[in-house]
């Protein structure tokens, strides 16, 4: 494979981009939420050479996440510190909602996975 591998990119589905707007959520983070599809994806992909991406969970992934991913290997974590409480919250009543032990995936599962990092804590 040639090309770079994008490690953190983010789908807003049309249905999900609808809601936070519905809400009042218009530019988290100060940035308007951008048209999304799998074409304008695929297109912005070629443009930046990119041969690869690797899709972080939003509420429309988190379905195919839980469904591919082995039980212990799902984590729930933000590297967007700017998310509106209410993004949150929808977000989190998908995870509610799935079938998923929700405090493994909240930290369990982390101290499982990196358990040099947590012995470190103690």
């Amino acid at each position: 494979m040639t090309g770079y591998i994008d490690v953190q990119q983010h789908m807003i589905p049309a249905d999900y981009a609808r809601w936070l707007r519905e809400h009042g959520v218009h530019a988290p983070g100060g940035r308007e939420l951008p048209e999304w599809s799998p074409a304008l994806a695929l297109e912005l992909m070629d443009r930046q050479g990119i041969a690869a991406a690797i899709l972080s969970a939003s509420p429309a992934a988190l379905p195919s996440l839980l469904a591919f991913a082995k039980p212990g290997h799902v984590l729930y974590a933000s590297d967007w510190p700017f998310v509106p409480e209410l993004a949150v919250s929808y977000f989190n009543g998908h995870l509610r909602n799935s079938d998923q032990d929700t405090t493994a995936i909240g930290h369990r599962n982390a101290h499982l996975l990196f358990s040099r990092l947590s012995e470190a804590r103690r």
